[in-house]
């Protein structure tokens, strides 16, 4: 999912498996679920950008749309929530919620950008472009309601670019398997994440966004920002 977190517009939205809209009958409900917008999830810790607004936790569950949306608001410069739409029409309609202070975001953006450059989230980076992210990984609940799955994960990942926040990405896995090229890791650093990047580096060269910064040292940081700090 992808939307701009200046207007709350979504711009893209996948949910799978998916259907032929011309051959409803012959599917099942399940494949006409959209999990974006109906699905509530436990997110592991990417619901911990939100912990600064309540006290959200492992066991609390969300659905991806409004944990974009809920993020977006937190990374905004003014730390105000879009309201999300599809309709291009209602842009502006419904004035963006304040979540936290300016000062508040800043520091969140801060935080976001070591996550891209220094931890799990390495595996989204894009060069040249800032990239605020976090990932989660949550163990699925028993089917009966009681406790939770050893092995079977949910996986997520929130990548928001550039420096001046304008994009926000979600991508959520359900049930990813550890790979030869993952290292038998399923967490979302090792999937959802590379995903998230390509993805992003796709919409950089689509709409020919500027770089925020010259990479030049193959050896040294990824980013260097051009303004020398953040905000």
């Amino acid at each position: 999912m992808v939307m701009d977190v200046r207007t709350g517009e979504v711009l893209a939205m996948v949910s799978a498996a998916d259907f032929d809209p011309n051959q409803r009958v012959t599917k099942n409900l399940e494949d006409m679920f959209n999990r974006n917008t109906s699905g509530v999830y436990e997110m592991g810790t990417t619901i911990k950008v939100l912990r600064i607004t309540a006290a959200y936790g492992y066991g609390f569950a969300i659905s991806p749309l409004q944990l974009l949306s809920s993020i977006s608001g937190v990374l905004r410069e003014d730390g105000a929530m879009p309201q999300p739409t599809l309709l291009v029409e209602n842009i502006g309609s419904k004035p963006a919620q304040p979540l936290v202070s300016p000062g508040t975001a800043k520091h969140m953006r801060a935080l976001m950008l070591r996550v891209t450059e220094e931890t799990y989230g390495r595996k989204a980076r894009v060069p040249g472009i800032v990239i605020y992210s976090k990932t989660g990984t949550a163990n699925k609940r028993r089917a009966s309601g009681r406790g939770y799955q050893k092995k079977d994960v949910s996986t997520s990942f929130v990548g928001i670019f550039p420096e001046s926040p304008r994009y926000a990405v979600f991508v959520m896995l359900d049930c990813p398997k550890g790979i030869k090229k993952t290292f038998g890791y399923n967490a979302g650093g090792w999937n959802a994440a590379p995903i998230t990047g390509r993805i992003i580096n796709r919409i950089v060269t689509t709409l020919g966004i500027e770089p925020d910064h010259v990479v030049e040292d193959k050896g040294g940081p990824l980013l260097r920002l051009t303004s020398g700090k953040m905000g």
